[in-house]
């Protein structure tokens, strides 16, 4: 017997003009400068080299990040509102495009629809840990920054060109008191 299990996806129609009054690129701000704080320690110089000799900018793993939500992706499957025979339906022209014969394809669909809720997080979360972050801010005299990221005030604070290949291609983030739905 097939346990129902239904996705609810909340889709909003956001333009790409309302994406980026909420995440402008630095090119379209006020702000001409981003910064970034690293730490400095002429035992260890590792993070300076990286930047000034490698010429090469540090991005993060989420599973670093000091906030442990922060580049969590967090999905819910309802139980009331998706017919469970088109997300297997889905899920087997998913694995059928990945080489498996129809029968492999629907086995794997059968025992992904037995916990579609541990199948989507476990998957997400597994794309999501190889994706890399390098941060910035526009404010360089934030304290709590200095504390965290430039190891205890005694690090260094590095001014970048906002309107320069890549930081102009940075996004502003937007953060909310609310775990996201």
């Amino acid at each position: 017997m097939l346990k129902k299990h239904s996705v609810r996806f909340e889709v909003t129609n956001v333009t790409l003009e309302d994406f980026r009054k909420v995440h402008p690129w630095p090119r379209d701000s006020d702000d001409s400068s981003l910064f970034r704080f690293m730490p400095f320690n002429l035992e260890d110089p590792e993070f300076i080299e990286h930047l000034f000799l490698q010429k090469k900018l540090y991005h993060s793993l989420s599973k670093d990040f000091n906030d442990p939500f922060d580049g969590k992706p967090h999905f819910n499957i309802e139980d009331e509102e998706s017919d469970p025979q088109v997300i297997r339906k889905h899920l087997v022209k998913i694995f059928r495009g990945r080489d498996q014969s129809k029968k492999e394809a629907e086995k794997t669909a059968s025992n992904l629809m037995k916990n579609p809720n541990n199948f989507i997080n476990t998957s997400a979360s597994k794309t999501f840990e190889k994706v890399r972050v390098c941060c910035f801010t526009t404010d360089k005299e934030n304290v709590l920054f200095w504390s965290h990221y430039a190891k205890s005030h005694t690090g260094v604070c590095i001014e970048f060109d906002a309107s320069a290949m890549p930081i102009s291609m940075a996004y502003k983030i937007e953060y909310s008191d609310q775990y996201p739905k």
